[in-house]
């Protein structure tokens, strides 16, 4: 996954979700949106 130049590799995602039971991971905020900087933070909603 890369959102704003934030590369998260796809199988360390997965891994994190089966470590966790995690059935849907969801990014929210302003790493989708122009207004992301470096001071921004990252959000997930997690099921």
């Amino acid at each position: 996954m890369t959102v704003n130049n934030i590369n998260i590799p796809d199988n360390k995602l997965r891994s994190i979700c089966r470590k966790y039971s995690i059935k849907e991971l969801s990014l929210f905020g302003s790493a989708l949106r122009s207004d992301f900087n470096p001071d921004s933070d990252i959000d997930f909603l997690i099921e």
